[in-house]
């Protein structure tokens, strides 16, 4: 079956297609309904049954589909996975805190059952490269293994931790220490002011968190979450849309302001920069140590962004032994990379628990390659927000529990809940019952807007609010990328559209779209279009035309178009959705408007131009994020391609 666009109602189907194209012959197969107007080409081959009177956004210019977590067309690509364990037995060493000392403890009753041979520990302190160093944020040091038995004292922030017997290694671990030090000592106390942590899972959108982790996704509409059900992205992957949180700007004033492929982030306006500067303890952490959102094909930062931050940590654990799931790694030494951050998490909270704090803990290895591994952490996620709803964090803390983007690439990206659910990443906030009870209007506007559109830059509007709150002095600035965002604490407009909340409308979920035969006419001119500007755009970067092979079209995957509507120049224009394929191979998607002048249509490229596929190392021969995204590094077939073209045109 070739998968499509194909929205098919519980009882009938329904396609808006606008007349003048009739009037061109672009369709040439269609169904009448009994009034002699046309609905839609007739197709029998498959799709998506969908009620399309439901809607998770239903105001006067956004209406986005609630469609079913296992909708036909997203079902053959879901399989429940197991948990996977990185280690049959108990911890060998943990850290246990006695007031204000730090004592590294050796489990001594668990050395029999890692080997029946003499065991002998030591521990080294871990260090981050010296500022000096050009690529300081990549970089660890060890010191020398000072040798403990039972509990050693210990006093730096993070230890790798080495049992040998006289054979082998039987044990190793990275242990990070959240503890006072001279910055947070003179921190500020809680109060009645309110903290701030966002706790966030890559790739995963609503759909796909009710699909592979049902207990989780239960517990947070069983307890009084507020889950955002019109949260679209703003951008294609992870760094563009945190950085609108975090920034309020999009990709190309990031870029153009902080350069980040050329300079160290520090420099840029990161709204934890605002917290630290108004003595909040600050934290990040993020794991997948070569995924890092601020440091894949980027520079990162030269000093450490906030009071705490566990990129060294991670950087250390994955010297261990690294067991990897779908291409992540899964396992860091003897604990999941996933599970280390909630433990940080816990830590982070319980150490501050009475000053006020802003963290960014951050997941991708069980999450970003499979759609489905997530399911192996339901219990874990489930017991750990239950341990946040059980703790002193969730009476003074504004917690937001969220993705940045739904899946990505592969065939399910071909489907209408693939295309729906990759633009609405989940997103649910707590907020602690005191500040209900201070602040009753806030909070009512809040859940009033659970159910408008809502985007990135909203957050970063509302983190502002939070501090504001906290520090009348605070002055709010508006975002960069979108003025007129909002704090989610102030009441969304009815009427907003995707052109209001600074949403192309190539990402854009409020107008849905219906099948239109990717065979047509209009189709495959405006294919041809796109795939056009995509050789523009390749050809556009200094290493593009050099490095990158010429894309030709191979055939077009499937096709959608939305109803007709007019413009502010009073013309029609609709919308149309394509998957295409190309060769060398890649899979593209591109959202192209029609308009008509004098009868002939007229093509506009609506936003970016996404991949779908998964391009691994075929595009590793540049280093720009942009042209990696698009590139095909295929020299010897662009030669080919013209020696063939000499051949065969002379």
């Amino acid at each position: 079956m070739e998968p499509h666009f194909l929205l098919k109602h519980k009882y009938f189907l329904i396609c808006l297609i606008p007349d003048i194209m009739i009037l061109f012959g672009y369709y040439e197969n269609y169904i009448k309904n009994e009034n002699g107007i046309i609905l839609c080409n007739e197709v029998d081959n498959g799709g998506a049954y969908t009620d399309l009177s439901k809607y998770l956004v239903d105001t006067s210019n956004c209406k986005i589909p609630d469609i079913d977590p296992l909708n036909s067309d997203v079902w053959p690509y879901y399989q429940k996975q197991d948990y996977v364990h990185c280690r049959t037995l108990n911890l060998l060493t943990y850290i246990e805190r006695r007031d204000d000392e730090i004592f590294l403890k050796l489990n001594y009753s668990l050395l029999d059952a890692y080997s029946p041979y003499p065991i002998s520990c030591c521990y080294s302190n871990v260090t981050r490269g010296d500022d000096d160093d050009d690529d300081v944020d990549n970089t660890i040091s060890f010191s020398e293994c000072t040798p403990f038995i039972r509990a050693a004292k210990v006093s730096s922030d993070m230890i790798k931790v080495t049992c040998k017997t006289d054979y082998d290694e039987v044990y190793s671990n990275v242990h990070s220490i959240i503890k006072e030090n001279e910055e947070t000592l003179y921190k500020r106390p809680s109060g009645g002011d309110y903290s701030v942590l966002l706790v966030g899972m890559d790739t995963m959108s609503q759909l796909n968190l009710i699909r592979t982790m049902p207990k989780t996704y239960r517990l947070l509409e069983n307890t009084g979450w507020i889950n955002l059900r019109g949260y679209n992205k703003i951008d294609d992957n992870t760094f563009p849309n945190l950085m609108a949180i975090l920034s309020g700007m999009n990709l190309s004033q990031i870029h153009t302001i902080c350069n980040p492929g050329k300079n160290y982030l520090d420099d840029c306006d990161i709204i934890w920069k605002r917290f630290r500067q108004r003595d909040y303890v600050t934290a990040y952490a993020e794991d997948e140590s070569h995924l890092n959102t601020f440091s894949f094909l980027m520079k990162g930062f030269n000093n450490t962004p906030t009071d705490f931050c566990f990129r060294s940590y991670f950087l250390a654990a994955e010297t261990l032994n690294v067991v990897t799931h779908y291409l992540a790694s899964y396992c860091t030494g003897p604990e999941t990379s996933g599970e280390s951050i909630l433990d940080l998490i816990k830590d982070f909270v319980d150490v501050f628990s009475d000053k006020l704090k802003f963290g960014l803990f951050w997941m991708n290895t069980f999450s970003h390659n499979n759609i489905n591994t997530a399911s192996g952490m339901d219990d874990v996620f489930e017991k750990f927000l239950s341990y946040l709803m059980k703790s002193k964090v969730s009476e003074n803390t504004v917690l937001v529990f969220f993705s940045d983007h739904g899946f990505r690439f592969g065939k399910i990206r071909y489907t209408y809940s693939g295309w729906l659910e990759e633009r609405l990443p989940f997103i649910h906030l707590w907020v602690p019952k005191s500040f209900r009870a201070k602040y009753p209007e806030s909070y009512n506007n809040l859940m009033f807007n659970a159910f408008k559109l809502t985007t990135p830059y909203d957050l970063y509007m509302t983190l502002q609010d939070i501090l504001q709150r906290s520090d009348s002095t605070y002055q709010v600035q508006s975002s960069l990328a979108c003025p007129k965002c909002r704090s989610l604490f102030q009441r969304i407009s009815e009427n907003r559209s995707c052109d209001d909340a600074a949403i192309s409308q190539h990402l854009c979920t409020c107008m849905g779209h219906v099948y239109i035969d990717p065979n047509s006419q209009i189709v495959k001119k405006a294919t041809y279009f796109a795939l056009d500007k995509l050789r523009s755009t390749i050809n556009s970067f200094v290493d593009g035309p050099r490095m990158c092979a010429n894309y030709d079209l191979k055939h077009i995957i499937s096709s959608g178009i939305t109803e007709t509507f007019y413009n502010k120049k009073d013309e029609s224009v609709n919308y149309l959705l394509i998957v295409f394929e190309t060769f060398p191979k890649a899979v593209f998607e591109a959202t192209v408007s029609i308009s008509y002048q004098n009868y002939i249509p007229l093509f506009t490229l609506q936003g970016i131009i996404s991949r779908v596929d998964r391009y691994g190392n075929t595009s590793a021969c540049v280093n720009n994020p942009i042209l990696r995204k698009y590139c095909h590094c295929d020299g010897f077939y662009t030669k080919v391609k013209k020696t063939v073209d000499i051949l065969f045109n002379n």
